[in-house]
């Protein structure tokens, strides 16, 4: 197969040859890049949520951390396909103790609450989450968590919003296998994920020219905010409001909503990011 590629940046075109060959995905628990960025900033990419990866992750931010003490947490969940919830709970662990990060419902509405694993020592460090549409599953609902909780700041573009729940394998009479979630998943405010996706508190999608020229916006403003931290401080998390008066409001991502002028809307319909507007006088507060 050859592909014809460009680079915007130069207006460079080349071509590749690709030679087809088997794919082996291994099943041992990795991070991708991770290093220790200007500021003292711990940057840890997270390809997935396999078993084993909250312990890897954490460990690559203690090894940095040995070398010196760092401000600040990055994780680039950009890409990230899901995996094990028990992966989100440990590595939510980190960063709050005693928290309900998800609830897994009937269809009567009965809800059993999953909490975040209190056996992981926490960092004590604010956090930078990135996300982009390939976030789904387990990534989906730790981001959910990481905005519901108040534990960080998402950065990207809004993710995959494939969270159905828990799903149970039915072995069929000609032995095909049917999976079916017998539950569905709420976030830790109670609210559907699936079919809709986490907003972005910053919402900075990847451009051809950023590729092109080695640049990344998202690391860029993370390192921008977490850099303004005193050492040791949190994140005041983003003002969600349902109360949004008189805005012009235009998310790509959205699936639900294109650009409108909206009097009322939920957080999840935007990516507008630390903005509260006070309710018209007509309106008045309820």
């Amino acid at each position: 197969m050859r592909i014809t590629l460009q680079r915007p940046a130069t207006g460079r075109t080349w071509t590749v040859t690709l030679k087809p060959a088997p794919f082996r995905p291994s099943r041992a628990a990795s991070v991708g890049t991770s290093r220790l960025l200007d500021g003292d900033i711990a940057y840890v990419q997270v390809p997935g949520f396999g078993p084993g990866e909250a312990t890897a992750v954490l460990t690559a931010i203690a090894q940095m951390h040995q070398s010196n003490p760092i401000r600040g947490v990055i994780l680039d969940l950009r890409g990230n396909g899901g995996g094990d919830p028990q992966e989100d709970a440990a590595l939510l662990g980190a960063f709050v103790h005693g928290k309900a990060w998800s609830y897994n419902c009937t269809a009567s509405g009965a809800c059993t609450p999953n909490y975040v694993d209190d056996a992981t020592p926490l960092l004590h460090l604010p956090l930078v989450v990135l996300t982009d549409r390939d976030c789904a599953s387990a990534c989906d609902a730790f981001s959910r968590a990481v905005k519901d909780l108040h534990l960080g700041i998402l950065i990207g573009t809004r993710t995959s919003g494939i969270v159905a729940g828990p799903a149970t394998g039915y072995i069929l009479d000609d032995g095909s296998e049917l999976i079916l979630p017998p539950e569905h998943q709420l976030s830790a405010d109670h609210e559907i994920i699936n079919d809709i996706g986490v907003a972005p508190d910053y919402y900075l999608p990847m451009t051809a020219q950023d590729l092109s020229a080695g640049h990344d916006p998202d690391i860029a403003k993370a390192l921008t905010l977490l850099t303004r931290q005193p050492a040791g401080a949190h994140f005041a998390t983003p003002l969600h409001t349902d109360r949004l008066t008189h805005v012009q409001v235009s998310d790509p991502t959205s699936p639900k909503r294109p650009a409108a002028s909206l009097s009322r809307i939920s957080e999840f319909d935007t990516s507008l990011p630390y903005i509260a507007f006070k309710p018209s006088a007509a309106e008045g507060l309820q």
